[in-house]
């Protein structure tokens, strides 16, 4: 099986050296530095669309749609999966690079605006959109961001994207998964929550294929949509540095391939 991993965060020496990520996933890494907006770049060149018409046997008219497609390279090379390694940095690459083009304000400095804060919003939905029509499986790690719910008087997590989209983004993915760290006896073992609580209200597993807590094996998970008839699941998975997060993506040659 061969995925393409895009690495905004420069943290896959968790995996090995850039020979053993290579061999793990059939190509090199692709460093990330402007945020979304090159990631989006380099997924043109993966991805094209195609004018499909659908027919409804309740209805005569005839809809025509756009259909994303592999690449004739993109299918040629095998590629299955695409993983993004973290949407966190990516975003903050982001706006970054609007902070760059905003005007000073009164003192000199630069700062996203409302205004900018909505466009960034609205760029990150598109971005977590586009992603849930790729016709491969998509795993999107992203770092944890603790908020205070006054309501619920405990801290929640959410995907550390800043603004709206921590919480439109969940809604774009098949699988949401929480880490979860557990030391017992000197060690620590670590796994997914895929079911919501108040302190995870993103948890989800859309098709309740999966236990409430599973191992942290992705490649099980695909592996299970896949025999349930669902070839290509986008999965998000949420939590802090050290938690696993890009030392799954091992896993992902574990029982994948159709």
């Amino acid at each position: 099986m061969k995925f393409i991993i895009f690495d905004p965060d420069r943290s896959l020496a968790t995996i090995g050296s850039p020979e053993a990520i290579e061999k793990l996933s059939g190509f090199r890494a692709m460093p990330i530095d402007m945020g979304l907006a090159e990631i989006k770049t380099y997924l043109t060149h993966l991805f094209s669309s195609k004018q499909v018409e659908v027919e409804h046997p309740l209805f005569k008219t005839v809809k025509k749609e756009w259909e994303i497609i592999l690449s004739p390279l993109a299918e040629e090379q095998g590629l299955e999966g695409v993983v993004i390694d973290t949407i966190s940095t990516a975003g903050l690459q982001t706006r970054n690079a609007m902070v760059e083009k905003a005007r000073p304000n009164a003192k000199g400095y630069k700062a996203m605006e409302m205004q900018d804060w909505g466009a960034y919003g609205q760029e990150l939905s598109a971005f977590a959109q586009m992603l849930s029509k790729l016709p491969t499986w998509v795993v999107v790690n992203a770092h944890a961001d603790y908020s205070m719910d006054d309501k619920l008087g405990c801290n929640i997590l959410t995907p550390a994207v800043k603004g709206a989209g921590k919480f439109e983004i969940a809604r774009y993915f098949d699988v949401v998964l929480y880490s979860k760290v557990v030391k017992s006896k000197g060690k620590s073992e670590y796994y997914w929550v895929t079911k919501p609580d108040e302190r995870m209200p993103l948890a989800k597993d859309r098709n309740d294929l999966l236990e409430s807590v599973i191992p942290q094996d992705l490649g099980a998970i695909i592996r299970a949509y896949k025999e349930a008839g669902l070839n290509v699941p986008k999965i998000l998975v949420i939590g802090d540095s050290g938690q696993g997060k890009t030392h799954a993506l091992k896993t992902l040659t574990k029982g994948t391939k159709t």
